[in-house]
This record gives structure tokens, sequence and C-alpha cells, in this order.
């Protein structure tokens, strides 16, 4: 069996990337490192595309954005690319982000 936790980092591109983690995660939670001003949590159940922004961390007050956010996806069995999808509000370009993705455990 694989981790059930994977830390790492990406750098934005502008456009939506993947990231292969060897699982599907049931919990997502990126921040800008660059900035070090927005953090974005996503878990299973919320839409595709949705994730929950917190830019002011002093009042920890969430925003719900709904698309260009994070999406699961399970890729194939034969590429085990299973991971997460991060939209262009999360791949600012030039900007280095830092995750921490858990496996839903059954």
């Amino acid at each position: 069996m694989s981790s059930a936790v994977k830390i790492g980092s990406y750098v934005g591109t502008g456009a939506a990337i993947n990231i292969e983690l060897g699982f599907v995660p049931g919990y997502v939670r990126i921040w800008n490192a660059t900035d070090g001003d927005t953090c974005w949590e996503w878990f299973n159940g919320l839409g595709a595309g949705d994730a929950l922004q917190s830019a002011n961390h002093a009042s920890a007050q969430f925003s719900l954005i709904t698309s260009n956010g994070v999406d699961a996806y399970a890729g194939t069995a034969a590429d085990k690319a299973a991971g997460f999808t991060v939209g262009t509000a999360l791949s600012e370009s030039g900007k280095t982000f830092r995750y921490a993705a858990f496996r839903e455990v059954d």
C-alpha cells in the first residue's frame, strides 16, 4: 500500500496542472508559498473545481470558489497517475505552491 499522505510542491503555469500522488485524495490543502497570502482546502464532497479559500488568516474566514479550484482524478490502473488537478485559480504563473494531500481511509 502506498503512503496515505503526500506533501509536495509545484510551480504555477497559469494553466491547470495534474499532481500525481498514486492515490485519489479525500482532502487536499494548498498554500501559496511565494506570497504566503492564500490557502485553499478541498475535500471529498465538494464539487469539481471547488475549493474553500482563506485569504485572511487572522480572522479564519473562508469563501467558496466554484471553478478552477481543485478536483480529484483517478488515473488508470496501468499508469497509477491518481491524484488531483489544480485549476487556474491555484496555478499563478511562476509562483510556488505547497500541498498536503491525504488518502481517504475506508
